[in-house]
């Protein structure tokens, strides 16, 4: 009871945002009854803890991850994602029924309410030309574009808009949520890991050279997002990319050195492309306007393997090197990151974000089948080097103080640690392993604080 008394549990759920219905008597929240379904909105009874599920993300989407109803009780606003990283705004009616996509940015979406009249929405999100709160009127034909609110540039996330009975001025509290993130290098058993960048922005997605002395990282201390280059002991940054994107990051080092592949926005598109980092402007080389992202190479140089869902869900597919010829499709089950063996046989990949455990399935074609010895690899924490594939493994513990780098050694089939690194501070998603195995880069937040803000007399 709000005005005191004792609490019960009403029930349990994997997201973590909830919505009151406008009658009070029920509340939407964020679950799924299994792992391979992708998270949807559930109303639950306030009475009995009874629930139905509402919507219905498409199968292999990491799904809808927050929502709020409109109060006049006619409309649910829905976060919805492909995968992680790639979600827009949908609208649809209260009942979870014909549901229409209001935004088109595919990016990090946190939080979204309604005005008190129900006539706009209120979400924070990164979208060009920056991140803040941003307002939009579903409307009739839901057109128009997103306009960012005053005063909110930077990381504003979970706006929540106060009731009022006239519609008219009303407040808007949200919260600001900087930090900081570097790239950490450890040369596996010697040592303690060290800290590569030093930026006063954030630095991920890294990717080391196979002979160890480049280093490939996504950076924001242009004002941008875009790659830059360092040596392998973090001097000498230089930018390679001049996009002015969302989002250019996922670089990936050629089997020779000498080129990397990448993706970066463009439009409602995100493609692969090919650049020489020591000279040249990038060449794409997938085409149309799908999402697609985590590119690598094929042994011998000649192929590029991508996550897209050209085919209606994410699935790993492949490509020239030359961006020559029609993308092939590698797996069918659902995949978001793969690599190649060494010996150009097998690909290794992962089903989804929040779907632990390493799958594998024959380049010529085959069945897919799950590694028991790897059930704890997670997407993004992993990589293949010469003699095995090499993880942290965080398995869903990303608060964990300490952690094991292991390796999956190809030739006894067994898994064993190479060590510990220890953290305060929590990792993220963006690893990497130089082919013999020796030294591991991943991403780590070192800044995190937040703040509530409040806008008064919002109109």
């Amino acid at each position: 009871p709000a005005q005191g008394g004792s609490e019960r549990v009403l029930t349990g759920m994997e997201g973590v945002w909830l919505a009151w219905a406008p009658d009070s008597k029920s509340v939407g929240l964020i679950d799924r009854t299994t792992p391979e379904e992708p998270l949807a909105v559930h109303l639950v009874s306030i009475r009995d803890g009874s629930r139905r599920r509402i919507t219905n993300p498409p199968a292999g989407n990491w799904g809808d991850i927050s929502c709020a109803f409109s109060p006049d009780g006619k409309s649910l606003a829905v976060l919805r994602y492909s995968i992680k990283g790639n979600g827009d705004v949908y609208v649809m009616n209260a009942d979870g029924t014909d549901p229409r996509r209001l935004t088109h940015d595919e990016t990090w979406i946190t939080g979204v309410d309604w005005t008190p009249d129900s006539r706009e929405i209120i979400y924070g999100g990164l979208r060009s030309p920056g991140s803040g709160l941003w307002r939009i009127q579903p409307g009739r034909s839901l057109g128009g574009s997103p306009v960012l609110i005053p005063g909110t540039a930077g990381r504003s996330l979970s706006p929540s808009v106060s009731r009022t009975p006239d519609g008219a001025a009303f407040r808007v509290a949200y919260q600001v949520d900087p930090f900081t993130a570097h790239v950490w290098k450890w040369d596996v058993g010697t040592g303690a890991p060290v800290r590569l960048t030093t930026s006063t922005r954030t630095d991920e997605s890294p990717a080391i050279s196979p002979d160890g002395r480049g280093i490939v990282f996504m950076s924001t201390r242009s004002g941008a997002q875009e790659l830059w280059m360092c040596d392998s002991s973090g001097l000498n940054p230089v930018q390679l990319t001049f996009t002015k994107s969302i989002l250019t990051e996922e670089a990936h080092w050629s089997p020779d050195g000498r080129l990397l592949a990448f993706v970066s926005r463009s439009g409602g598109a995100q493609p692969i492309l090919v650049l020489d980092p020591h000279g040249g402007s990038p060449r794409r080389i997938t085409a149309g306007s799908f999402d697609e992202g985590y590119p690598s190479w094929s042994a011998d140089g000649r192929w590029i393997y991508f996550r897209s869902n050209q085919s209606g869900t994410p699935q790993v597919w492949k490509t020239a090197a030359d961006g020559r010829g029609k993308p092939l499709q590698m797996t069918k089950g659902g995949a978001v990151e793969g690599i190649e063996s060494p010996d150009g046989k097998v690909l290794y990949f992962v089903r989804g974000p929040d779907e632990l455990g390493l799958w594998s399935v024959p380049v010529d074609g085959g069945e897919e089948r799950k590694i028991p010895a790897l059930a704890t690899v997670r997407m993004g924490y992993w990589g293949v080097a010469a003699q095995g594939i090499v993880f942290i493994d965080v398995g869903r513990k990303e608060g964990a103080g300490v952690h094991q780098v292991k390796m999956f050694h190809f030739d006894k089939g067994e898994v064993s640690s190479l060590g510990e690194i220890s953290s305060r501070d929590r990792l993220f998603e963006g690893f990497s392993v130089t082919r013999d195995g020796r030294t591991v880069l991943w991403n780590q937040v070192e800044s995190q604080a937040s703040d509530l803000m409040l806008i008064d007399n919002f109109r």
